[in-house]
């Protein structure tokens, strides 16, 4: 996963992203792509619950997106991956997220590009938008991303064990901790259930490494609104 040709330039992008600062909430760009990517499948996710008539009106290419993608966003498979449950767990969720045939598609197609990497993030980076894209899409494609979901526990021991002596990973996976436990306090915050928020659809596998656990409420409502601060900047087009 880290070291295959995908992988080295996919989290080589994501170190350099998180080398760039943003304002005013003096975050980095990496932290802004992943949170707007965690609305992303939140999105797709209570899309793809939704009234059976309010998915016939979406657009055909839309509307396919969804349930192709809604398909691996189960609320069973989300809780299991989002919720401290023994027996549960996120690889079944990275399994069926490898098993979307469409998915670097779909992404490609839903995401807003040119918000993921604005001209100043392109010169601050080295990064055209086309070279991040591209990027992004092949590690979905690659045989790591895939093969990621089936990993033994010796395979997650390795994982962390690499992170930890790599100073771009750590810093990677320091940021990805760092929204994992904004997303605690707004489930706890807002009652929203731990089924309701997917997982990154990019840094799914990442997630697993991060040590704060989510925790959310019973019940809650598929149409409440994802955190002010995951909307700032819009990276993905769908219509509702």
């Amino acid at each position: 996963l880290f070291y295959s040709a995908e992988g080295v330039a996919f989290f080589d992008l994501l170190g350099r992203l998180e080398g760039v600062p943003t304002e005013p909430d003096e975050g980095t760009a990496l932290r802004t792509v992943l949170l707007q990517w965690t609305n992303f499948l939140f999105e797709f996710s209570a899309a793809a619950r939704g009234a059976p008539e309010e998915i016939k009106k979406m657009p055909s290419d839309i509307r396919r997106d969804v349930e192709e993608l809604g398909k691996a966003l189960a609320p069973d498979v989300l809780a299991g991956a989002l919720q401290n449950v023994k027996g549960q767990e996120w690889r079944p969720l990275l399994r069926n997220l490898a098993e979307v045939p469409r998915l670097p598609d779909i992404v490609q197609s839903a995401t807003v590009w040119e918000n993921v990497f604005p001209d100043n993030v392109q010169k601050a980076t080295g990064i055209t938008q086309e070279e991040g894209k591209a990027r992004i899409l092949e590690f979905l494609r690659s045989k790591g991303f895939k093969e990621a979901g089936f990993w033994s526990e010796a395979d997650m021991a390795e994982a962390k064990r690499t992170i930890a002596d790599d100073p771009q990973l750590s810093r990677v996976f320091g940021r990805v901790g760092e929204i994992w436990g904004e997303i605690n306090t707004t489930l706890q915050q807002t009652m929203l259930p731990a089924l309701l928020l997917p997982l990154l659809v990019i840094a799914v596998c990442l997630c697993a490494f991060v040590g704060p656990q989510l925790s959310g409420g019973g019940g809650g409502d598929p149409s409440v609104p994802a955190p002010e601060q995951l909307k700032t900047m819009p990276l993905y087009k769908l219509a509702k």
